[in-house]
């Protein structure tokens, strides 16, 4: 059985292509060599992270009892005496022994089974580039950073930020408080369980397109204990008022290795090991919910509020992960007609791994508009279908064969808008080192 389901994915691979949509992703081969071991030690694959890659974000890139693990020792920014001395001296804190930096690149073609007015078959080859950087300073200070490039029109962008874990830690617990600013919310705005920077398909999820979500500078407070976390920030927007956007996420997990890293069925918690097979599995049910409440410019003078809410659930047991997410979102006004589209949006997917080194997916998602009379194909009406298969070539190497293909695609207007939304196969590969 297994024999045919190979040959089915390889011929399937050879024939077909799939869609490349990567953004922040996050996948780190620096901790690879800091902690000297694999990819699979946190990635399920690559971005997604498993309990353990999850529990190490969360904790700022730091596993419990941290300096057990690491293999390549920091660099002192100071002694450890100089903490007795203050506030008479700097705090002492250290850096990475080598820099902590990786490169991500993404390729793919992509390729229009209706033949819009656009190039049919596109070789993006590649299709962006992003020089990534992210480590500790110290027990207490975490970061993050990235210089992205994208060949399609020839744009770079740079998202950075730095988080102070443990605020009044002394009164509330380990990491029940922490700082972060920068560039913030993207691992937090949006589903908490099927947030897009960690999707397992290579097309972004509907909701997420749909609604507009994505990081923004700002200041973010976030929190975690063993089967809760939460984040709220509050961030810029694209306007010229004073207006700021503010968002918040709360999750709970039920089972697996917990948001701080242990779990009951591991003798040793949170450590940097990893199985040839069955590095995914963490038997566990995660609840999320999560807002945002944000602005719009009309025009120079003037701005127009908006709202997005969702709720998600996903549920891992052995070698599948089956998730259920539903988002809404409303837009207060419309100045050119002053409707005020409401978007509800749902998804079903199903996740299966059938070797370690292949995986297939399944997703539907719905899209539906309500009081809006405007002929904007963001507002269109639409169903579609993406299947898709990974092949994950090396732990750092992935190649995935991905179909887009929409049952439904309808203005929200009787108008007759024709199709915005056209069926696509395309193929696509990461590799990061």
């Amino acid at each position: 059985m297994k024999k045919i389901v190979l040959f089915s994915c390889a011929g399937i691979f050879v024939v077909s292509f799939v869609v490349l949509s990567f953004h922040n992703a996050w996948a780190i081969p620096a901790f690879a060599r800091k902690y000297k071991t694999s990819c699979m030690t946190c990635h399920a694959p690559f971005p997604r992270l498993t309990g353990v890659g999850e529990a190490f974000r969360l904790n700022g890139y730091k596993l419990p009892n941290d300096e057990l693990y690491v293999k390549e020792q920091p660099v002192s920014m100071g002694a450890e005496a100089y903490k007795t001395m203050f506030p008479d001296a700097v705090w002492p804190s250290d850096i990475p022994g080598i820099p902590p930096i990786a490169l991500l690149i993404n390729s793919d073609i992509n390729t229009n089974l209706h033949g819009s007015d656009n190039k049919k078959t596109t070789f993006n080859l590649p299709s962006d580039a992003s020089l990534l950087a992210a480590g500790t300073m110290g027990n207490t200070v975490s970061f993050f950073a990235e210089l992205a490039f994208d060949n399609s029109d020839n744009s770079s962008e740079v998202n950075a930020w730095l988080m102070y874990q443990g605020l009044a830690s002394s009164f509330i617990g380990d990491n029940h408080l922490n700082l972060k600013f920068g560039t913030v919310g993207d691992q937090e705005i949006g589903l908490p369980n099927a947030r897009s920077p960690q999707r397992f398909s290579y097309t972004d999820y509907l909701y997420h397109e749909a609604l507009d979500l994505d990081s923004r500078p700002g200041i973010e407070l976030n929190g975690f204990g063993h089967i809760w976390r939460y984040a709220a920030g509050i961030v810029d927007n694209d306007t010229n008022q004073n207006d700021k956007d503010y968002y918040a996420a709360f999750s709970m997990k039920f089972g697996g290795v917990g948001y701080d890293g242990v779990s009951k069925n591991t003798a040793s918690q949170g450590a940097p090991t990893s199985t040839p097979s069955g590095y995914w599995r963490d038997d566990a049910v995660h609840l999320g919910v999560f807002g945002y409440h944000g602005y719009k410019e009309v025009d120079a003078n003037s701005s127009e509020p908006y709202n997005r809410f969702g709720a998600d659930v996903r549920v891992n047991y052995a070698d599948w992960v089956l998730l259920v997410g539903y988002a809404y979102g409303e837009d207060k006004s419309m100045t050119f007609n002053q409707d005020h589209p409401e978007q509800n949006i749902w998804f079903g997917e199903a996740d299966y791994y059938f070797l370690p080194w292949v995986m297939g997916y399944l997703r539907y998602e719905s899209l539906s508009t309500t009081h809006s009379d405007n002929s904007d194909a963001n507002y269109s009406d639409r169903d579609r279908i993406v299947p898709g298969v990974i092949f994950l070539v090396r732990a750092n190497i992935k190649a995935t064969v991905e179909g887009k293909f929409y049952t439904s695609d309808k203005y929200a207007t009787a108008a007759d808008h024709g199709t915005d939304y056209y069926d696509s196969l395309a193929l696509a590969v990461s590799w990061a080192f």
